[in-house]
């Protein structure tokens, strides 16, 4: 009987501890969420029910992702905070958006305050402070998958038949639209692709269209020769290449599917597909336009020709250029830029004889010739009467031999060089390109629907 009361007692003294001191386990948030089909996560927090406002208040309480995907997130993800009072009526909601991909998250309400009658914080640890919530999956408008490789599903592989065509059918996710797609037909040097090769591809046929979701299918032609195939995104890459480049539709991550094959090459391009006939590159006098067209301008060219009649002056663009000009040959003489120069005539040097005066004082020079003679008669006077007597008067003649003096003019010789003045002579023709002959129709090519 003892026994029983002591054990009764200590009920009651227990009692009425848990009457004095607050149960902290009793308090706590509690949680509610959603995720509709887009992410969009919507939840709702609550204080717990006890009888007072006191033990249901609470100041700084947090909303955490603790799992994402099944996955622990380690630190917890804060997404949003709030409080439990009366004026709130001890609740508050929040969203958040999850990221694509992301289809369960684990949400987690925790008080980081004392409760209103004193009560240490939950911590979070209770069943109702956390959550998980699924992205929903029905009623949902579908979502376009962000990677690109996964907007396209082919149905079948690209089935082509040589000098026939090629079809491919595929089917375009939900929730995708206005997808660019194209498929090309290329003339190929060999059954088998060669990045090294690749440049000399041509395109032979293609088509390309925007498209919504759902299954469609796309044709092209197929060369009679060697050919690949190729279903990618986006526009069409007219030349493929060069080697080690990123112009090429794998590189560039656009490749959907692609098939190589065929028998024989092919003819080479025609590089003048308005001309009649494989034209393999640009006949001579033609240019291409820049419609890519072969087409035969008129040009006008300016060359050195020798002409007659009066010299004419012409410029003449580039490099010295001869031509032939119907008729006879003629010689022009070119003249030497700058003042005229003196120049020595060809041939051996020719001696012309002038008479010339002698400058300065006559001179005596010696005649040519044997001496001659020249005789004076000297007389005496006679004797005069009364004076004694003379002998008789006597005539003597006296020979004097004397030098011829005549006064002469001499002639000098004179070698005189030729001298020749010499005029530079640039005559300027304008002359018509040879007209090449005129280029038939352009083809026309099949219409491909």
């Amino acid at each position: 009987m003892g026994l029983k009361k002591s054990f009764l007692k200590l009920l009651v003294v227990a009692g009425a501890a848990l009457a004095i001191v607050p149960n902290a386990f009793a308090h706590h948030g509690k949680i509610t969420a959603t995720m509709n089909c887009d992410g969009l996560v919507s939840y709702t927090a609550t204080a717990w029910s006890p009888a007072s406002d006191a033990q249901r208040t609470n100041a700084n309480v947090r909303i955490y992702i603790t799992q994402s995907n099944g996955a622990s997130v380690t630190p917890a993800q804060e997404i949003g905070n709030g409080h439990f009072s009366t004026s709130n009526s001890f609740s508050f909601s929040g969203t958040y958006q999850a990221a694509a991909g992301i289809n369960t998250l684990r949400l987690n309400v925790k008080e980081l305050a004392s409760w209103g009658n004193g009560a240490t914080p939950s911590g979070g640890t209770h069943p109702e402070a956390s959550t998980t919530v699924t992205r929903a999956t029905t009623g949902c408008t579908p979502q376009c998958p962000s990677a690109v490789n996964s907007q396209v599903s082919q149905s079948s592989e690209i089935t082509a038949m040589q000098g026939g065509q090629a079809t491919v059918s595929f089917t375009v996710a939900a929730g995708c639209s206005s997808i660019k797609l194209s498929l090309v037909s290329y003339k190929a040097p060999g059954p088998a692709f060669d990045e090294a090769t690749a440049g000399q591809q041509t395109v032979f046929d293609s088509k390309t269209q925007v498209y919504n979701a759902g299954n469609h299918s796309l044709t092209v032609t197929v060369p009679n020769c060697y050919y690949q195939v190729d279903f990618v995104y986006g526009d069409v890459i007219e030349k493929l290449g060069p080697a080690g480049s990123n112009n090429f539709y794998s590189k560039q991550g656009r490749l959907i599917r692609a098939k190589n094959s065929g028998s024989g090459p092919c003819t080479p391009p025609d590089v003048c597909p308005n001309i009649e006939g494989i034209q393999t590159m640009v006949p001579e006098g033609y240019e291409k336009d820049s419609n890519g067209k072969c087409v035969c301008p008129e040009k006008t060219k300016t060359v050195i020709v020798e002409v007659p009649g009066p010299e004419r002056i012409v410029t003449v663009p580039g490099p010295e250029r001869t031509v032939e000009v119907p008729g006879p040959e003629r010689t022009v003489t070119v003249t030497v830029p700058g003042p005229e120069r003196v120049v020595n005539v060809p041939g051996p040097e020719r001696i012309v004889e002038r008479t010339v005066e002698v400058a300065g004082p006559e001179r005596i020079v010696e005649v040519a010739g044997p001496e001659r003679i020249v005789e004076r008669i000297v007389e005496r006077p006679a004797a005069v009467a009364g004076a004694q007597s003379s002998p008789a008067q006597v005539v003597t003649k006296v020979v004097t031999k004397v030098k011829r003096v005549p006064v002469v003019k001499i002639k000098r010789v004179v070698k005189v060089k030729r001298v020749v003045k010499v005029k530079r002579v640039i005559v300027k023709v304008q002359t018509k390109a040879a007209q090449p002959k005129q280029a038939p129709k352009p083809r026309e090519l099949p219409f491909t629907k």
